[in-house]
């Protein structure tokens, strides 16, 4: 497998991560409205995917919380960011193994990889559990609402995820070839 063709395929399966989340995004008010309804007193927003990960926990052991509650939605969400970690770990895996066995006298093809590494470590921290929203809504399709306003940091989250994972797969140096290949 080449460089340009591993781009290819995981240029498609990023495709269909933002069509998931595509789907998942025309239910995004229902998803606003349980997490309101669950968020503790005093909590306005959701700073992280822990806090995510605990409302989950808390939808899925207590019996009390009522109707209009989608917790079917919540872990819909937890899956596609699971996915896009999934995604990245395959594609470290393999772009490590292609730019490793790629030719090293290509300045420009070290360059790119050393860039393509600092922007895959920035994607991982960025799913790290603790990793704090960023709200960048230049990422998103459309303005948010006052009420989603609240929420803006998770609601970026994904496109922003996947808007650097595309700066990923665009820094991909295409002209290496594999060791012994020329």
């Amino acid at each position: 497998m080449d460089m340009s063709g591993c781009k290819s395929r995981f240029t498609l399966k990023l495709e269909t991560l933002k069509r998931r989340y595509s789907v998942f995004e025309e239910h995004i008010n229902e998803f606003l409205r349980t997490l309101q309804i669950v968020l503790p007193k005093g909590q306005e927003t959701i700073l992280n995917l822990s806090g995510i990960i605990r409302l989950h926990s808390y939808l899925l052991t207590s019996e009390g919380v009522g109707s209009g509650v989608r917790t079917d939605l919540v872990r819909e969400y937890l899956a596609i960011v699971n996915n896009i970690r999934l995604y990245l770990e395959n594609f470290r895996e393999e772009c490590d193994e292609l730019l490793s066995d790629s030719e090293t006298d290509d300045l420009d093809s070290d360059h790119s990889g050393k860039i393509v590494k600092c922007l895959i470590e920035n994607v991982e921290d960025m799913l790290q559990v603790d990793h704090v929203f960023e709200e960048d809504t230049t990422v998103l399709d459309r303005k948010l609402s006052s009420y989603e306003q609240t929420f803006c940091g998770m609601l970026c989250y994904v496109p922003l995820l996947c808007e650097k994972l595309s700066t990923v797969l665009h820094t991909l140096p295409t002209n290496g070839s594999p060791k012994g290949d020329s």
